[in-house]
């Protein structure tokens, strides 16, 4: 039985991309089947192979002197679960991504790096000194931060623009990273996973994000189209020229680069989703500071 090459393509967007991804995959492959099989030098060569977890935890870890042991952690719950990797159905990247994840959440909580919402938050304790991106999770301790967000969510602010914000500003997700692992995620798969993310990652209590993120779910699940989800007018005559045919898909199954102008590459998504977060972060301020 013969296999078309587009078979073996993990996203059917980027043919090109992912054919010359494959010699260094290979060599992942190639690596791990060492390790399995008892060679003592595989592990130290598959750390130094896999640069890209060394990035994205240095992204989000700033003291330098505390990196290495959150990618030391990381590396310790891969591991054990190299004997279930299958390279046919994911790349060894997302099969890794949630174990250097769930390094950085467990050093951000033994940290307590971020501000916790809660009903006796107002402790009398300062802010936290903002880390080098800050964000509106380091601005304030107090219950008046989650009235603000609420009140943002509940706003007129299209559902694309509030998917962006919450990546950037809230879970410092940089634009590459949105544009390798996320672009395509339809809205109603991409919604419970932030709204885990946000309970885990920012420790803010479920209940809260359940309300702040709740006219969003709603849209994602009642709303007839894009065009009904979109409120304001000048909004919707940019993307009818735009992203053609978009204001008449269903909501919940558009995805991030779907807004973007058709054949768009990542600097091009890149601007725009910087653009839609920081259209929000631009309302947030006039509210949590102006008022």
């Amino acid at each position: 039985m013969e296999a078309e090459l587009s078979s073996f393509f993990h996203h059917k967007s980027e043919p090109v991309k992912q054919i010359a991804s494959w010699p260094n995959e290979v060599e992942t492959i190639q690596l791990i089947s060492r390790f399995l099989a008892g060679d003592p030098d595989a592990a130290a060569e598959l750390i130094a192979h896999e640069q890209w977890i060394c990035g994205r935890i240095a992204w989000r870890v700033d003291d330098q002197s505390e990196q290495e042991d959150v990618q030391q952690d990381a590396w310790v719950r891969i591991f054990p679960l190299l004997l279930t990797y299958d390279p046919q159905i994911a790349t060894f990247r997302t099969f890794a991504l949630p174990c250097v994840d769930s390094a950085m959440v467990d050093y951000h909580r033994r940290k307590k790096r971020f501000p916790v919402l809660s009903d006796d938050s107002s402790n009398g304790q300062s802010p936290q000194e903002p880390d080098r991106h800050p964000s509106p999770c380091d601005w304030a301790q107090f219950d008046e931060l989650f009235g603000a967000l609420h009140k943002l969510f509940h706003g007129d602010s299209p559902p694309h623009e509030l998917f962006a914000f919450t990546l950037g500003a809230l879970l410092q997700w940089k634009p590459n990273e949105v544009w390798t692992e996320l672009r395509e995620q339809p809205f109603a798969i991409l919604l419970p996973n932030l709204q885990r993310a946000l309970v885990e990652q920012l420790e803010w209590r479920p209940a809260y994000v359940g309300q702040m993120l709740g006219k969003l779910q709603q849209t994602i699940n009642t709303a007839p189209t894009v065009e009904m989800a979109i409120v304001n007018a000048k909004t919707k005559r940019h993307y009818a020229a735009k992203c053609q045919g978009l204001l008449n898909r269903r909501v919940g199954r558009t995805s991030l680069l779907e807004y973007c102008s058709a054949g768009a590459d990542e600097h091009e998504f890149s601007s725009d989703f910087s653009n839609w977060s920081m259209n929000v972060m631009k309302r947030l301020r006039e509210d949590f500071f102006d008022e």
